[in-house]
C-alpha cells in the first residue's frame, strides 16, 4: 500500500481489511481506535489484515479510545 497509514472504521471485533492478493506494507501506522466501552484483555490478538501473502511492516502500531491505567 502506498499510504501513510492505514485506517479502518470498524463497528465490530472482527472487522478486517481484505485483499485477494499480496500486500505490501512500506511504513506508516496502524492505529486501532476501540470504541463503545470495549477494553482489549492482555493477550488478545486482532487479525486486521487478511490477503493472499503480506510483507513489510507498520512504522507505529499503536491504539486510541482506551482507559487510562
Amino acid at each position: 500500500m502506498n499510504r501513510s497509514s492505514l485506517g479502518l472504521i470498524a463497528w465490530i471485533v472482527s472487522a478486517r481489511f481484505s485483499v485477494a492478493g499480496a500486500v505490501q506494507i512500506d511504513g506508516g501506522s496502524l492505529v486501532l481506535n476501540f470504541t463503545g466501552g470495549f477494553v482489549p484483555t492482555s493477550g488478545d490478538a486482532f487479525d486486521v489484515i487478511t490477503c493472499g501473502s503480506i510483507a513489510g511492516e507498520f512504522d507505529l502500531i499503536g491504539a486510541s479510545g482506551l482507559p487510562l491505567g
